[in-house]
């Protein structure tokens, strides 16, 4: 699932980037969420809520908050959303900068330009190491790792529990702890059965994690001063 934002005053264009987005879901076998707004400040507030998407559409010029305001306040809470700007002028390329934007469409959009983006921004998502892949009945399924509460075993089932339920696949826990370490990412073992994610932590002490969805899981012994220690150094980044 790829988590899309568009924000634009124009509806018809909003309509028509819409409808463009979900064309190149469909060939390119790629489920899409995509959330509308009109204007700079509902986004915003859509953030403040504690929500975040992978790739964003944004126009320059709105009404009541500008797309560069928008951008602005945005990386304040997220630093890896790829943000694609869209306008119709090209006077505002120095401003951009300060926000780090992924790339510019120039209006009217139009399908190969708004596919050769979506396409690398797609493969520059995949290559953070922002999703979980893996195979089941010979599908292979991606998972945003936002969305993991975390990943527990049972002899050779593996059971994500996730924001939207439960899944499971044939696997091991020391197989995923280690592909997941070696993108860099904030997941701590906490337990020969359980691996927990970082962002997904409530409530942690010497014997047990509190996640966000209000489960309650035990810290082996051996690992308590270990976990504490792994902890506070992911805080303290």
């Amino acid at each position: 699932m790829l988590r899309v934002g568009i924000c634009d005053n124009d509806r018809n264009l909003v309509a028509q980037l819409e409808e463009i987005l979900l064309q190149l879901g469909a060939l390119t076998n790629i489920q899409l969420e995509i959330d509308s707004f009109f204007d700079g400040q509902e986004l915003v507030r859509h953030y403040e809520g504690g929500n975040r998407f992978d790739l964003l559409f944004l126009d320059i010029e709105m009404e009541k908050m500008s797309g560069i305001g928008a951008a602005t306040k945005i990386r304040e809470w997220d630093q890896h959303v790829l943000i694609i700007f869209c306008s119709s002028y090209e006077s505002y390329f120095m401003e951009l900068f300060e926000v780090e934007p992924f790339r510019f469409l120039k209006k009217p959009l139009n399908l190969p330009d708004v596919r050769n983006v979506f396409e690398k921004a797609y493969h520059k998502i995949l290559r953070q190491g922002r999703y979980f892949e893996y195979a089941f009945n010979k599908e292979i399924i991606r998972l945003p790792l936002l969305d993991i509460y975390y990943f527990e075993s049972k002899g050779r089932r593996i059971y994500i529990h996730t924001t939207e339920g439960i899944q499971q696949f044939n696997g091991q826990l020391s197989k995923i702890e280690k592909q997941l370490e070696a993108n860099s990412l904030s997941f701590l073992r906490i337990h020969q059965s359980y691996l927990i994610n970082f962002q997904q932590i409530k409530v942690l002490s010497y014997t047990h994690a509190i996640l966000q969805n209000g489960e309650k899981l035990p810290i082996g012994p051996k690992r308590q001063k270990e976990i504490r220690s792994q902890y506070l150094h992911l805080l303290e980044e």
